[in-house]
C-alpha cells in the first residue's frame, strides 16, 4: 500500500458508489489522524469524492472507526480523493489513482484542533512581482506571493463575520484575507488558493481554506492599472510582514517608496529585476509605491500573457523562495533557513505533482518544472550537508 500526504479542500454532494462495468474493483484505506495531540480520530465522517465524471463527485461516505480508519470498498478504477470535516476545517487527502496495477491504496488525511485566533498566523515574507505590460491596455501584471507560518500546533480555520455587501451569508468562513489595491482587476488565485474556495469580501477576497500548523505558500495575480507612464501602489498588509520584496523589471524605472529601501537587482526566468526590501511591517501597515516611466513601448516592458502565467507558475514558488538568501537578512549558510528552504521546495514538488494529478499542467510544462525545482532542493541539501559538522571533518 501507499501512503500520500495531505491537503485542503470543500465537500461536494453525496452520490453512490458503483463500480465500472468490466472492471476491476479496488479498494482505498483511509487513515484519518489528528496532528494536534496526535492519534487517531473516530467518528469523522469521510468522504470519497472521484474524478471518473470530471465534475469531483462525491461517490462515497464512511465514518471513521476507533482506529481513525475508514474503508472504501468496490471502487471503479480511478482517481480518488478523501475530504474530512472537523470543527470548521475542511481536510482533504493527495489524490489517488486506482489503478490494474494497484487496486488497492491507502491514503492520509491529517486534520488538527482548530483556532480561531489571526494572531495564530504570520507573514514571513510577501514578495510582489510586476511583471510588465500585457497588451494594449495601460494595465500592468502583478503577481504576489506570501510565505505564511502558524507557529502553533493548531490549524486556523479563520472566522464566519459576513462582510457587508458581498452576498455571502457568515456560515462560510474566512481565514486568509486578501484585500486587493484600488484600481486592481482580474485576481486569478493560484498556488494554494482553489478558486472554489474563495469568497469575496469587501476590498478584495478571502480563502476558506483552514491553514494549518507550519508553512503555507499561496500566491495568485491580478492586474491593475496606471496612467500617464505612473503606477501607484497602495498594499494593505492586514498580517503584517517580517519581510516584504517588491521585484520591478530593471529598465531605469523611478521606483520611490517610504517603506522600503532598494535591495540589489536579481535574475528571474531570464528576466532582471529591481528588488526594494522592507522588514518588520506590522499588522495593518499600507505599503506606497510610486512607480514612474512606466511605458511598454519605450522601457521594453511588454509581456507575452503566456510568459506572465509561467512566471507565476510553481516554478516561481521556489525561486521566490530563495529570493531570501539574496535580499533578506539572514546570511545563506544559516542551518534554519536551509532547513526552512528545503521544506519549502519539497511542499512546492508536492504542490506542483498535485497540479499534474488534476491535468492543470501538461506534460513538457510538468517535467520542466519539477527538474528545476529537483536541481534546486539538490543545491540546499549539498549546503546542508557543507555545513554539517560531520560533513566538515577531515
Amino acid at each position: 500500500m501507499m501512503v500520500l500526504a495531505l491537503g485542503f479542500l470543500g465537500t461536494v454532494p453525496e452520490m453512490p458508489v458503483a463500480a465500472a462495468q468490466g472492471a476491476q474493483p479496488g479498494t482505498i484505506r483511509v487513515q484519518v489522524a489528528n496532528r494536534s495531540p496526535g492519534g487517531p480520530v473516530a467518528g469523522l465522517l469521510v468522504h470519497l469524492r472521484t474524478t471518473i465524471d470530471g465534475r469531483g463527485r462525491v461517490v462515497g461516505q464512511v465514518l471513521s472507526d476507533e482506529t481513525g480508519v475508514a474503508q472504501f470498498d468496490r471502487l471503479p478504477l480511478a482517481s480518488y480523493q478523501a475530504e474530512v470535516e472537523r470543527d470548521g476545517g475542511r481536510y482533504r487527502s493527495a489524490v489517488i489513482s486506482l489503478s490494474a496495477a494497484t487496486p488497492h491504496q491507502e491514503v492520509s488525511v491529517v486534520v488538527y484542533d482548530a483556532s480561531g485566533d489571526p494572531l495564530t498566523i504570520q507573514v514571513e515574507r510577501q514578495t510582489l512581482v510586476v511583471a510588465g505590460v500585457e497588451g494594449s491596455a495601460p494595465q500592468a501584471a502583478v503577481i504576489e506571493l506570501l510565505t505564511i507560518q502558524n507557529p502553533t500546533d493548531r490549524a486556523y480555520v479563520g472566522d464566519r463575520v459576513a462582510d457587508p455587501g458581498v452576498g455571502l451569508p457568515p456560515v462560510y468562513s474566512r481565514t486568509l484575507r486578501i484585500p486587493m489595491p484600488t484600481g486592481s482587476t482580474d485576481f486569478v488565485p493560484r498556488l494554494g488558493l482553489p478558486a472554489d474556495e474563495m469568497v469575496p469580501i469587501v476590498g478584495g477576497w478571502a480563502s476558506r481554506l483552514p491553514l494549518p500548523p507550519g508553512t503555507t505558500e499561496v500566491s495568485y495575480s491580478y492586474r491593475i492599472g496606471y496612467a500617464f507612464g505612473l503606477l501607484l501602489l497602495d498594499r494593505e498588509l492586514p498580517y503584517g510582514a517580517r519581510q516584504f520584496n517588491l521585484l520591478v523589471p530593471d529598465v531605469g524605472l523611478e521606483v520611490a517608496s517610504p517603506d522600503l529601501a532598494p535591495a540589489g537587482g536579481l535574475d528571474l526566468q531570464g528576466h532582471r529585476y529591481a528588488v526594494y526590501s522592507g522588514a518588520n511591517l506590522p499588522p495593518g501597515k499600507r505599503v506606497l509605491v510610486r512607480i514612474a516611466g512606466f511605458d511598454s513601448e519605450s522601457r521594453g516592458l511588454a509581456v507575452d500573457p503566456r510568459g506572465a502565467r509561467v512566471v507565476a507558475a510553481g516554478v516561481l514558488v521556489a525561486a521566490l523562495a530563495l529570493l531570501a538568501w539574496r535580499v533578506g537578512q539572514t546570511a545563506p549558510r544559516d542551518p534554519a533557513r536551509l532547513a526552512t528552504l528545503e521544506d519549502q521546495l519539497i511542499g512546492s514538488l508536492a504542490a506542483l505533482d498535485e497540479r499534474f494529478a488534476r491535468g492543470e499542467l501538461g506534460e513538457p510544462q510538468y517535467q520542466e518544472q519539477r527538474a528545476r525545482l529537483k536541481r534546486q532542493l539538490v543545491g540546499i541539501m549539498r549546503a546542508q550537508r557543507a555545513e554539517s559538522p560531520a560533513e566538515q571533518v577531515s
